[in-house]
């Protein structure tokens, strides 16, 4: 069994690099959209798709790094920067998903606006009856 300071430095590797900047953009894109005026359904959808695919992405982190988090916690001994990395980039998944969650309302709403009321896909009318 591998060392937890080694399994926390793969965590940290993939949470942190292409993976950091793939969000980044994922998150300026759905702000983007959001914040915009006009109201078109290609990109709700694409914004939908982005939150989707980010909370997937936390929910794996979080799930993988969980063991090894929870296991520094209560170990005792000196505390190892590793640990320390992994347990706020943990916080920060954390934090993202909360905010992808409560954000998942605006999308909804702005996904229903692109459309005329009782027109759009089945998975838009079921989301208008999440949201209203």
């Amino acid at each position: 069994m591998a060392a937890s300071t080694d399994v926390a430095a793969d965590l940290l590797t993939f949470a942190g690099g292409p993976s950091i900047v793939s969000v980044a953009i994922l998150l300026r894109y759905a702000r983007c959209v959001l914040n915009g005026s006009d109201r078109t359904p290609a990109k709700g959808w694409l914004a939908l798709g982005a939150g989707v695919l980010l909370c997937g992405w936390m929910l794996l982190f979080l799930g993988l790094a969980c063991p090894t988090v929870w296991r520094s916690w209560f170990a005792g001994g000196s505390v190892e920067p590793k640990l320390v990395l992994l347990s706020a980039a943990w916080f920060a998944a954390i934090g993202l998903l909360a905010v992808c969650l409560w954000k998942a309302r605006a999308v909804g709403r702005y996904l229903s606006e692109s459309y005329h009321k009782g027109e759009g896909p089945w998975l838009l009318r079921m989301l208008r009856r999440l949201i209203d």
